[in-house]
């Protein structure tokens, strides 16, 4: 199955994979690049279609809320972002290529993946002082298996 992300920019990438990799170290944890899962669970020739659909849509912001965590691995802690209606555009031509699906559109980045109990979780972000805006420039496809060091680009549009 595939996903399709949002990136952010190099500068914000940066910021964020300094954190996901301090946490996936502390925490022996997998490391992997920062992204909004934008929806998930499509076949690749669907996937390859709904981002051309894509290409007119300029690089967004996107404001932070608040670090929080849960105990869905994909979501052990993450920054919850604003739904705004560019996140909700891409979301929206891509749903227009997978009518049936039942993706559950969330927009957040991950910051670590890892069954932790609930006061790591609450120490993790405790800790973290997270930037209140993070700027997204590119639509990813990923092929995506359980096993997250296995994750892989397999088309990528660059957003104007």
């Amino acid at each position: 199955m595939y996903s399709i992300w949002a990136e952010p920019t190099t500068k914000d990438a940066r910021y964020l994979l300094q954190i996901i990799c301090k946490l996936g170290k502390k925490y022996d944890a997998p490391t992997f690049y920062p992204h909004i899962t934008v929806f998930s669970g499509i076949r690749s020739s669907t996937a390859k279609t709904a981002i051309k659909n894509c290409t007119d849509i300029k690089k967004f912001t996107v404001n932070a809320m608040d670090v929080a965590f849960s105990d869905n691995l994909w979501k052990t802690v993450f920054i919850n972002v604003e739904k705004n209606q560019k996140l909700k555009q891409i979301h929206d031509t891509i749903k227009k290529s997978t009518p049936n699906s039942k993706y559950e559109f969330n927009p957040h980045i991950s910051l670590i993946y890892k069954k932790l109990d609930d006061s790591e979780k609450q120490g993790i972000t405790d800790s973290l002082k997270i930037k209140r805006k993070f700027t997204f420039d590119k639509i990813t496809i990923i092929a995506s298996y359980k096993d997250v060091e296995k994750w892989k680009v397999v088309d990528r549009v660059i957003l104007k």
